[in-house]
């Protein structure tokens, strides 16, 4: 595509495209770093006006992404018009903050999905086949739950309990609809058990498998992911084998 063309004419920083959106982003250490991606978004706009193509300046922004308290403040422009300033962004329905804590995106994940899950609730009140149920909630709620989920996978017990009672809400309301009780009484029955007994694993184990398997997907060079390789790479610590043993007992 014509579009692509435009990683040519960019010398100092890194440029992302899909579909009509560009992302380009810089390490900035000094402020001779934002005139390097000033200088690079020079680059781009004169790229566009020599093929005739104009950027919407109201729908270009910038974001600094940073856990310092303080950060080299620049005002980078497009055409000489100063882009907005911003402090939260939602990509592909991922809600991004300057330091990059997906707490918010989390949060709102989980209260639409309770809103959904009560939209379930109220809708299929008469209804009693369990397989309907659960291919609902798995369409409509799971999914919602786990798009993105390598990516804002909550890193504390706080934000995964959280995350995992929306589905202890389900399983605990379809055994009420299969035996009329819930599972608190005449005895207690944990989550664990319930989703044992409906062929369901936990969400945090199904993300941990998702990960697992786009690893395996990457080491194998099937995710175009270079990049991500290459940092994995060299975070591996090297082995020194002449300690070890290579005799079977």
């Amino acid at each position: 595509m014509l579009v692509n063309s435009v990683v040519k004419v960019v010398k100092h920083s890194h440029i992302t495209l899909f579909a009509d959106d560009m992302k380009i982003m810089h390490k900035i250490e000094s402020i001779n770093d934002c005139h390097k991606l000033q200088s690079d978004l020079d680059s781009i706009c004169c790229w566009a006006n020599e093929l005739g193509l104009k950027f919407n300046v109201q729908k270009c922004e910038q974001m600094t992404y940073s856990h310092k308290r303080n950060n080299i403040s620049f005002n980078y422009t497009i055409n000489n018009s100063h882009l907005q300033i911003i402090d939260q962004k939602k990509d592909l329905g991922i809600k991004f903050t300057p330091n990059m804590s997906f707490n918010t995106h989390v949060e709102n994940c989980i209260s639409s999905c309770n809103k959904i899950l009560g939209l379930i609730k109220r809708s299929c009140k008469h209804m009693t086949d369990p397989d309907a149920l659960l291919q609902l909630y798995q369409g409509l709620v799971r999914s919602k739950l786990e798009y993105g989920a390598m990516l804002w996978d909550p890193d504390n017990n706080l934000w995964t309990h959280k995350v995992e009672a929306v589905q202890y809400r389900f399983v605990k309301y379809l055994f009420h609809k299969e035996n009329g009780f819930y599972p608190v009484y005449p005895e207690h029955i944990s989550y664990l058990e319930m989703c044992e007994a409906l062929q369901l694993l936990t969400l945090r184990s199904r993300r941990k498998i998702q990960k697992m398997i786009h690893l395996y997907k990457l080491t194998k060079g099937s995710v175009d992911s270079f990049h991500l390789f290459d940092e994995m790479t060299k975070n591996i610590l090297p082995m020194d084998l002449h300690h070890y043993s290579t005799r079977h007992r």
